[in-house]
């Protein structure tokens, strides 16, 4: 193979881990609207079922509001440094693999939570869960390309350093 098409590939496999480094961030503002939303307008308040029903106390609220907020802006770190990583080494500004332990966190977090759409609530599922299920793979695969693209990367960028 010819340095030219060894560069081409590497210009491939650093589009690819850019792609997935994105997509793990739209992802996570994805997973952040979703929760607030659920919060908001799902089936069961949220604040009792968290309290057991102690709302009374005054500052329950503000410490499980807190708690939440906290929760939220983890959530949102989390998945801007495995996606920002992505993108610096696809674009070779940075040689990080940390974030590839983040990452694979994340999958299997997310692979642990698929059993909860086979679960049978009701007869039929409806359209939130169809979508939020669809989304739950597509963001698997994201992380699955960022991992091929990240290591085809280290094998081409060894075989160009050995021309």
């Amino acid at each position: 193979m010819d340095k030219t098409e060894l560069e081409r590939r590497l210009r491939k496999y650093n589009n690819g881990l850019v792609i997935s480094g994105v997509g793990v961030i739209i992802f996570g503002i994805w997973t952040i609207i979703k929760a607030i939303e659920e919060i908001a307008f799902g089936d069961i308040d949220f604040f009792e079922f968290v309290t057991g029903g102690n709302t009374e106390i005054p500052f329950m609220k503000g410490i499980v509001t807190g708690i939440l907020v906290l929760v939220i802006i983890l959530i949102l770190l989390w998945h801007l440094y495995v996606g920002g990583c992505a993108i610096l080494v696809g674009r070779g500004k940075k040689n990080k693999k940390a974030f590839l332990f983040w990452a694979f966190f994340a999958l299997i977090l997310t692979f642990s939570g698929f059993n909860r759409f086979f679960i049978e609530t009701s007869s039929d599922p409806n359209d939130t869960t169809i979508a939020s299920f669809l989304t739950d793979v597509a963001f698997c695969f994201a992380i699955l390309d960022m991992f091929v693209s990240y290591f085809l990367s280290a094998k081409t960028k060894k075989q160009l350093g050995r021309m």
